[in-house]
Parts: structure tokens; C-alpha cells; sequence
């Protein structure tokens, strides 16, 4: 390829240096000229490769976002402790949790995400009255979309998340079970360096549950919110047939609200600590 380029890049010297063999005086080019003309072939150089290294497999004029279609996943390892708004978790330490990601993007940037989540906390030091168990699971659909905002490159996303809730202590337990709703999500990276960037990922659900459990007793159409915040960076490497390669960092959040958390009244329920992560994104 690179010798190919060279004789262009020869040809067009010759080119701009004798606009006429037969005019009596030919003009050539500068030194300026030139230079720039060897920095252009040299980006074109280093766009080819790139897209070589990414499967240049796709590029579309009418799409900004154009990507090689294809499968994307992510595995996630957290380290969450929990806290409740009025105290009754006292002695929790980070317990791990998997977070595991599947979906497929296409060429225009639309795609779909399966994700599931899943937290299990036991609290040995535990009195009569504080909470001694903790079990979360979280399951979402979504349709996601690629955009770009300045130098920002997006993933909007919205679907339908299934989520279970259950807490026990040895006084009493509540549960919020087989709970349905929306839920919205957005993702903003930021490069800092051809490997290297900053994100920020937010997603917030509204649950509805048949029914639950209030200290023991049947509760009926209950409602509540879950909000995730993940804040951190990442390395990005090609993939050989496509996409990108990342590994991240990063704190993350989240906060349950609403329905028979803790003792049914007004509390509120929040986990928080670190995130690990290796996956593919197109």
C-alpha cells in the first residue's frame, strides 16, 4: 500500500512542478507546498490503517455514527456496600455482585441490550432489629441508539426492567417481587487520547408490583424507583473484526426508593462503591 501512495504522491509533484511542458516557464512547488502535501498522505495513511484494524467493514456518508454491526457484551464485577436512610443497616460490609451484559449493534448505530444484575448481602453482626439480609435482582431490555454532541460520543437508551426486592431481618421481611416498568438510560464519553477517556452512565427506572410483603403482611400495588450513576474512565484497544476492546473503572451508585423498603414507610435504600469491566462496544 505505502508504495502505491509514494508514487501518487511522486506524480502529483511532477504534476504541480510542470503544469505545461511546453510553456516556456515552469513553476514548481514550495518546500511549504510539499510539506503539506506529504502531512496529508500521511493522515490518509493513518485513517487507512485504522480502518484496516477495525474491519473497515462499514463507513456510511449519511451516518456520523456508522459502526461495523455486530455483537456487543460487557462482565462487571462491583463492590457495593448498602446504607438505608434511617439506620437500619448498620455492619454491612462491600459484598461483590456480577453485572452481565449482551446486545448487537447494527450498521447505523441502533441496537438492543439484554442486562442482568444481581446483589446478595448477609449482615452476620445483625441485632433483632436491623436488617440481616439483602437480595436485589434486576433484569433490563432496552433499545439503544449511538449520537454524538461535540466532541462527546453518546448511547441513548430506553426499555422495560424487571426487578425483585427483598429484605430480611429477624423481626420482619419485605419483598417486592415480580416488579415491571421503564427504564431510561444514558451513556457520555469524553476521549482524552486515542486509548484513553472519561464517562459518566445514568439510568433510572419506575416499578409496579402486584403485590409484596410489609412486615409479614400482603401489601397490593405498590410502587418504587431505582436510579443508577456510574462515574469513571476506560482504555479502548481495535477489535480485529470490528469494534472496540475497553476495560473501566469507576464509582457507581445506586438508590432504591418507594414500596416496602425498609419498614414501608419512607425509606430509602442505597449501594455504593466500585465497578470493574471488560467488554465490546461497536
Amino acid at each position: 500500500m505505502r508504495p502505491t501512495i509514494l508514487g501518487i504522491a511522486f506524480l502529483l509533484c511532477v504534476g504541480f512542478g510542470f503544469r505545461d511542458a511546453n510553456a516556456e516557464e515552469a513553476t514548481f512547488v514550495t518546500r511549504a507546498e510539499l510539506d503539506d502535501l506529504y502531512a496529508r498522505l500521511a493522515e490518509h495513511e493513518r485513517l487507512l490503517a485504522s480502518d484496516i484494524q477495525q474491519g473497515a467493514c462499514c463507513s456510511s456518508p449519511c451516518y456520523p455514527c456508522s459502526t461495523c454491526p455486530g455483537v456487543t457484551f460487557a462482565a462487571e464485577l462491583l463492590l457495593l456496600k448498602p446504607f438505608q436512610s434511617e439506620g437500619e443497616a448498620p455492619g454491612f460490609d462491600y459484598h461483590a455482585a456480577p453485572r452481565i451484559s449482551l446486545g448487537y449493534t447494527g450498521e447505523k448505530g441502533l441496537g438492543f441490550n439484554v442486562r442482568w444484575f444481581d446483589y446478595d448481602a448477609s449482615n452476620p453482626n445483625a441485632n433483632f432489629f436491623d436488617t440481616s439480609d439483602i437480595q436485589l435482582t434486576v433484569v433490563d431490555f432496552e433499545i439503544n441508539d449511538k449520537f454524538e454532541l461535540g466532541h462527546w460520543q453518546g448511547l441513548i437508551s430506553g426499555g422495560l426492567r424487571y426487578a425483585d426486592y427483598q429484605e430480611f431481618s429477624f423481626g420482619d421481611f419485605e419483598t417486592m417481587e415480580d416488579s415491571w416498568g421503564p427504564v431510561l438510560g444514558v451513556q457520555l464519553t469524553r476521549p482524552l487520547t486515542e486509548h484513553f477517556a472519561i464517562f459518566a452512565t445514568a439510568r433510572s427506572s419506575f416499578q409496579y408490583a402486584a403485590n409484596g410483603l410489609d412486615n409479614g403482611f400482603v401489601v397490593e400495588d405498590m410502587t418504587f424507583t431505582i436510579s443508577e450513576l456510574q462515574l469513571g474512565a476506560q482504555f479502548t484497544r481495535p477489535g480485529r473484526w470490528g469494534g472496540e476492546w475497553y476495560f473501566r473503572g469507576a464509582f457507581e451508585g445506586q438508590y432504591w426508593s418507594g414500596g416496602t423498603i425498609g419498614d414501608g414507610d419512607t425509606e430509602d435504600l442505597s449501594l455504593a462503591g466500585g465497578m470493574l469491566a471488560i467488554g465490546l462496544t461497536r
